[in-house]
């Protein structure tokens, strides 16, 4: 599926190894190139202090207005920001960028079509941010955000480097006619869960699958977190090899949105406590109908929602939860995580 070509292609990585500690170094490298492409007004909008409020400002909704936007950035600058994205993305992570911004454009068309235009919504109407000094010995990240997307990445050169947290969105969920017909960009990420759920027996299934009303929206978003609850759902350890595989697979796909220092790191620790993971499923088993699922281990949560109020209007989110941006909800997690018999990190 050719999908629309919104940013210059310059891809830029760092020498593969296993070690996450090693790739904080090509992404401020290529943090401090982007910033040398800006003029004073946009190297001003676009940096922050890395404890700034701003950081923790991320949000799943287009009304941001922080940071330096697309709209704005010539073809030079364009290269250097796809090096940016290069080095803490991988080419499936870079394709799912690609792709909300080609859905973003799809949303565009819907709507104008329909009579109703939005000021909101758009390709052009993503920005990006910097917090902290890239080339410096300090803490410092980065997050490109608008529609349906939100990445954040906190990094410190030599010790580690965090992802997260990192929001999709897909709306519609899958493309019906024209030049994307069928093209669904979180499409392959829930049909695995979905497969990981047939899989299960009865027994299984009735640990798995909850009963109560499917959310509105993902819940580890800002200010919507209280109605998460980590111990619910079937846990991996009472699964089968073969589906603790598929449950193995599933997780990866989300990890292979990651440049390979950063994905090989993730499947280590993912691997380290997948018994410890839980699967969580609300609503119908249908790709079209409504339905939430969740899988939470004790480093990371994955969410997925498709509404029922419009199911073909998804999101989906990641969070690190032991270095994301995350407040008094996720530091409980680990706690209780850690609070248990046998727990290692």
């Amino acid at each position: 599926m050719r999908l629309l070509a919104l940013m210059a292609v310059g891809f830029i990585a760092g020498t593969p190894s296993a070690d996450s500690r090693l790739a904080a170094d090509p992404m401020a490298d290529a943090a401090g190139a982007f910033l040398d492409s800006l003029n004073d007004r946009q190297r001003e909008d676009c940096r922050f202090d890395f404890d700034d409020a701003e950081r923790r400002n991320w949000q799943p909704v287009p009304f941001g207005d922080a940071g330096v936007r697309f709209e704005d950035l010539n073809a030079t600058q364009r290269e250097r920001l796809r090096s940016l994205l290069g080095s803490a993305l991988s080419a499936e992570g870079l394709a799912t960028v690609d792709g909300v911004m080609t859905l973003e454009a799809i949303l565009v068309a819907i709507e104008e079509q329909a009579g109703r235009p939005s000021r909101f919504h758009g390709p052009e109407r993503y920005f990006v941010t910097i917090y902290g000094e890239p080339r410096g010995e300090d803490p410092w990240g980065w997050r490109i955000e608008g529609h349906h997307l939100s990445m954040t990445f906190t990094c410190q050169s030599g010790e580690w480097t965090a992802h997260g947290p990192i929001f999709v969105g897909a709306q519609p969920a899958r493309v019906r006619g024209g030049e994307h017909d069928g093209f669904r960009v979180l499409g392959h990420h829930d049909d695995d869960v979905r497969a990981l759920l047939a899989m299960l027996s009865d027994e299984q299934r009735a640990r798995a699958v909850g009963g109560v009303r499917i959310p509105g929206n993902v819940v580890l978003i800002p200010g919507r977190d209280d109605g998460f609850r980590e111990d619910l759902g079937l846990v991996a350890a009472e699964m089968t090899p073969e589906q603790r595989a598929a449950l193995m697979e599933a997780i990866l796909d989300w990890a292979g949105w990651l440049h390979e220092n950063l994905a090989a790191a993730e499947e280590a620790r993912v691997k380290e406590s997948l018994d410890r993971t839980r699967l969580y499923w609300l609503g119908g088993t249908g790709a079209d109908e409504p339905h939430y699922w969740r899988i939470v281990g004790p480093h990371f949560a994955i969410e997925y929602a498709a509404p029922e109020a419009d199911p073909d209007h998804v999101h989906a989110l990641w969070r690190d939860l032991e270095h994301d941006l995350g407040g008094d909800l996720l530091r409980r997690h680990l706690e209780r995580y850690h609070a248990e018999p046998g727990f290692s990190r």
